[in-house]
């Protein structure tokens, strides 16, 4: 039997919470992914809540499964890959001598993991001086409040007038003078003209692919070094593999626990490029493509090729 839509968890019955955190999902998501919020908020609408003396059997089936799948999904995922961009950052400001308490940084890119980024960077102390969206820059050379600029940009939609700040030209934000260049925008940002006026000590691709082959040649000549995407972006990829291992055990870990291997996994890595880096006399990215091969190649002479 089939009751009216939602009348089920309407009534607070004992899927409401479950359907509570679905929403939650939605609207964690749906900030940078408008789609799938209206896709969760659609489904939660259609007539699939039973009642009458079906429902105890459907919540023993599926009840317990869909609120520990949906905690699953949403522990630790907003902050992944930000959090693995954090630990690789911190250690390459320590390996270049950099303190982040005090250290300017400039965010280029403010949606989910800039803006996850930017919270975390504030809170191990470091001064965000300039903000850009996809269309707009600000700055302010005393420090913008973080949680200011997220609660504007969900508010506005853009980070254009945020108070305390003066606008700036939005390729103006490369040629801001600070310790760290977060890029967590588009592809294709920093080009070769770009790369000549960045004023940076390292450079942080918190997106796929920022900067273009020819950008980063000249970041090299000139002696900044640039963290991989590949590098800097795991920890979203490392959180998947969290969700997996949580599935298949159906054992599911707190915020801290997911917080503390995340965190053990992401040092390993950084630690792992920077030393081949040292060794091979190679760039970060080429570093950590020859890490990552070296680890492949390891794994099959040890197990052999199998069908």
């Amino acid at each position: 039997m089939v009751g009216k839509p939602g009348a089920f968890v309407a009534d607070g019955g004992p899927l409401a919470q479950a359907a509570g955190m679905a929403r939650t999902v939605a609207d964690i998501f749906g900030y940078a992914e408008p789609g799938v919020a209206a896709f969760w908020r659609h489904w939660l609408a259609l007539p699939l809540w039973p009642s009458g003396p079906m429902w105890f059997l459907w919540l023993l089936l599926v009840g317990d499964v869909a609120a520990a799948a949906l905690y699953q999904i949403l522990a630790g995922r907003r902050e992944a890959t930000s959090r693995g961009a954090f630990r690789a950052t911190v250690a390459a400001a320590r390996e270049r001598g950099i303190d982040l308490s005090g250290a300017r940084v400039a965010i280029q890119g403010f949606g989910r993991v800039g803006s996850s980024l930017a919270e975390t960077l504030q809170e191990a102390g470091a001064l965000v001086v300039a903000i850009a969206d996809d269309q707009h820059a600000v700055r302010n050379e005393r420090g913008i409040d973080v949680n200011r600029a997220v609660a504007w940009m969900r508010e506005h939609d853009g980070i254009a007038d945020l108070l305390d700040t003066e606008p700036i030209e939005r390729e103006a934000i490369f040629e801001t003078d600070c310790a760290v260049l977060v890029s967590a925008g588009l592809q294709d940002q920093i080009t070769g003209p770009i790369a000549e006026r960045i004023r940076a000590a390292i450079v942080v691709e918190a997106a796929n692919g920022p900067t273009t082959p020819e950008g980063e040649q000249v970041l090299i000549d000139r002696g900044v070094p640039v963290l991989p995407d590949i590098l800097c972006t795991a920890g979203g990829m490392v959180l998947s593999y969290f969700e997996w291992v949580q599935d298949m055990q159906s054992f599911f870990w707190t915020d801290a626990e997911i917080h503390d291997n995340l965190d053990r996994i992401m040092d390993d890595a950084t630690e792992g490029v920077v030393s081949m880096a040292e060794e091979q006399r190679v760039d970060l990215r080429s570093a950590a493509t020859m890490l990552a091969v070296k680890r492949v190649a390891d794994a099959t002479t040890l197990r052999g090729l199998y069908p």
